[in-house]
C-alpha cells in the first residue's frame, strides 16, 4: 500500500489536532521530502509534501470542521493509491441545558465554558437572545459569562421558555432560559 498509518479522528472543534498519513514508493520504501499527498475534507483539497520520514501532515484547524450530529470524511490520495478515514468533531461550548430563573430576580448569570482537549482562554463569542446579540470573551479558565438585567427579565412571561444560542466561529450551541414566578 502507498499510503499507511492512516486512522479516524475524534477531534474538539480548532484544537489544532492533524491528520497523518505515511507514505511508501513502489519499492515499498518510505518515501523521502516533498512528495506530494492530496488530501480532501469537507469538499476542499489540500496538497501537503511529505516530511524526511514520509509523512504527510493536514492540520485540521479549518473552521467549517463543526462539531455536528455527523462524521466527516477524510481522503488521501497519493500515486493512485486512496485511503478513506472519519473525523468526528466534538462540541467545545459548554453550559446548562436548561437555566431556571424567577422572574423577581435581579440578575440572571449564564456560565459558558470552551473547553476541549485545553481551555480556550481569551476567545471571543456571541450569543443571541430575543434579537439581541450579546458579545463575551472567556477568562483564563475558558468561562464567559452572559449577565441578563431585571430589565430584561421582566419582559419575559413566567412559565415560558426561551432559546438562546451560543456561537463561536461557526461553531454553535442551542440553551434554553426558563422563567419560574
Amino acid at each position: 500500500k502507498s499510503i499507511q498509518s492512516n486512522s479516524n479522528k475524534n477531534i474538539f472543534y480548532l484544537d489544532g489536532s492533524t491528520y497523518k498519513v505515511r507514505v511508501y514508493g513502489a519499492d515499498g520504501k518510505v518515501v523521502g521530502a516533498g512528495q506530494v499527498v492530496t488530501f480532501k475534507v469537507n469538499g476542499k483539497t489540500y496538497k501537503v509534501k511529505t516530511d524526511k520520514n514520509g509523512w504527510a501532515t493536514l492540520k485540521l484547524n479549518i473552521k467549517t470542521l463543526v462539531p455536528k450530529n455527523k462524521k466527516y470524511t477524510v481522503t488521501a490520495a497519493y500515486n493512485g493509491f486512496t485511503v478513506k478515514n472519519t473525523i468526528k468533531v466534538k462540541q467545545v461550548i459548554k453550559a446548562k441545558k436548561t437555566t431556571s430563573v424567577k422572574k423577581s430576580k435581579k440578575l440572571l448569570k449564564i456560565k459558558i465554558t470552551l473547553k476541549g482537549k485545553k481551555v480556550y482562554k481569551k476567545k471571543a463569542l456571541k450569543v443571541k437572545f430575543k434579537g439581541k446579540t450579546y458579545k463575551l470573551k472567556t477568562n483564563k479558565k475558558g468561562v464567559a459569562t452572559l449577565k441578563l438585567k431585571q430589565k430584561v427579565l421582566k419582559k419575559l412571561k413566567a412559565g415560558k421558555k426561551y432559546k438562546y444560542t451560543i456561537i463561536y466561529q461557526k461553531a454553535k450551541l442551542t440553551r434554553y432560559i426558563k422563567v419560574k414566578r
